[in-house]
């Protein structure tokens, strides 16, 4: 059974009922008219690329803005693996007692994906790369490798109902080559056309046993990269998705259901504005505190020069302890004690804990820039 977007095709369970798996048209059969570049998509792709030019020519030529991007991304993986059901605080990330805290080390694992991923050019070896940094803490044995078995997703799966359920194992290879070959090929479509694309049918071949939706998400930042649409990872597309999570789950079935690629399209390309509007608006604020609180530091003269070393270090790592501030600058612990308590007599730092010996602090407006949930 086919639908525009692909074929259904009948399985056999071992309880010997029938269920369905979709296996997606590939982009070599896709025709120019599967997407329709009306008014609407037209006006959005601009407004798109136009947020974008101005956030790559902010990324380029702006001081001191990897720390922004770092904070950016840290974002991205936060709200990715919330989508997933991954229940980590935003802040939770920063403090280092929480990195043996599971949900904590889930993000931390993302993050390590992502980073490992951005440079590199995109190929089915490396999304199972990615997926072995996602999923290194877990006991499944299949970690970095393409699922072998049947997943399901729709709970009437052995109701000879015809449900979307991912593609067979059996029919992986093909529409996966199909998938990587479409990455690679140099083409008409526009890049954020074939980001969205893309990431549709990662997620409908839902090629790992779990972790799809994050590696998905990593795949479709990486193809904005590898087109040089950003030089670097400096936005978050999964703020716009998971405040969207229905919508979002909606559209990527309506392609599956009926072929509805275009709504599909212009849902992904309005994530790309909002994520855009969002990086800018956050690099101005950033900018705008980190002049407000350098002119603090500069009013204690001599000190100011180990305060302004930790004023740079707390905007890599928001939330610090004095012991391992000190360890990390080479600082003693009175000098990094005394810095510490300048920061928080200008409002800049916050203690978070009430204990005397292990305080713990948290550069909270700096947090809050980028926590915009």
């Amino acid at each position: 059974m086919f639908s525009n977007s692909g074929s259904y095709e009948p399985q056999i369970s071992k309880e010997h009922r029938v269920y369905y798996t979709f296996t997606p048209k590939l982009f070599s059969n896709l025709t120019d008219n599967a997407i329709s570049i009306d008014d609407e998509l037209t006006s959005l792709l601009s407004k798109a690329h136009r947020f974008l030019g101005i956030l790559e020519g902010m990324s380029q030529y702006i001081p001191d803005i990897d720390t922004s991007i770092n904070m950016i991304m840290k974002r991205e993986v936060h709200l990715s693996c919330q989508i997933d059901g991954i229940n980590a605080s935003f802040y939770s990330i920063f403090d280092f007692k929480n990195e043996k805290n599971e949900d904590v080390k889930k993000v931390l694992n993302c993050t390590t994906a992502m980073n490992y991923a951005i440079e590199k050019a995109v190929s089915n070896k490396l999304l199972c790369e990615i997926h072995g940094f996602l999923m290194k803490d877990s006991n499944n044995e299949n970690i970095g490798k393409f699922r072998t078995t049947q997943t399901f997703l729709n709970p009437h799966v052995h109701s000879n109902m015809m449900e979307y359920n991912p593609t067979a194992p059996e029919d992986m290879e093909l529409v996966l080559n199909d998938l990587e070959k479409f990455i690679k090929a140099k083409n008409h479509v526009d890049i954020l056309i074939k980001s969205a694309l893309i990431h549709y049918q990662f997620e409908t071949i839902h090629p790992f046993e779990s972790g799809n939706g994050r590696v998905g998400r990593i795949l479709a930042m990486l193809v904005l990269l590898q087109n040089k649409i950003l030089s670097k990872p400096v936005i978050s597309l999964s703020y716009y998705l998971f405040h969207n999570k229905v919508e979002y789950f909606d559209r990527l079935s309506s392609v599956q259901r009926i072929g509805n690629y275009t709504q599909w399209v212009k849902f992904f390309i309005r994530a790309i504005i909002v994520a855009a509007d969002n990086s800018i608006r956050q690099i101005e604020s950033l900018i705008a505190l980190r002049k407000k609180n350098r002119e603090k530091t500069k009013t204690l003269g001599k000190a100011s020069r180990n305060t302004m070393l930790m004023y740079e270090y707390i905007e890599r790592n928001p939330v610090i302890g004095i012991r391992l501030i000190a360890d990390e600058l080479g600082l003693s612990f009175n000098t990094a004690a005394k810095a510490v308590e300048a920061m928080v007599d200008f409002g800049i730092l916050k203690q978070v804990n009430n204990q005397s010996r292990h305080r713990c602090f948290i550069y909270e407006d700096y947090v809050k820039i980028f926590d915009m949930v």
